[in-house]
């Protein structure tokens, strides 16, 4: 119960781009889901990251106008990324299934 586990990848906007494109371009072919649709979406997509990026930092102290900077290209690389994925022919959601039951579950 006292374990703590700290994750985190060290992307910059180049490296960050591939990862959030291909990731949008699944949800779009698999499943007929467009995480950044249109424009809109993709600004209020980048305020939102910025914001949540600016109150972590704040919390931890952290918030210099270097860091705040960085936020703000990752995230207009990952948004951006995302709305280009999004774009192209959708698929569809897969056939919908019974939930399983507890003896299938136990089998």
């Amino acid at each position: 119960p006292r374990a703590v586990v700290r994750h985190g990848h060290a992307y910059d906007p180049r490296t960050v781009q591939p990862r959030y494109r291909q990731d949008a371009a699944f949800f779009r072919e698999r499943f007929g889901l467009r995480v950044r649709p249109g424009l809109a979406s993709l600004l209020k997509g980048f305020v939102a990251e910025v914001r949540a990026d600016r109150r972590w930092l704040q919390g931890e102290g952290l918030a210099t106008p270097g860091r705040l900077q960085a936020s703000r290209r990752l995230r207009w690389a990952q948004v951006l990324a995302q709305y280009q994925g999004s774009q192209g022919p959708a698929g569809t959601l897969p056939a919908r299934r019974p939930v399983p039951g507890p003896a299938e579950l136990a089998a």
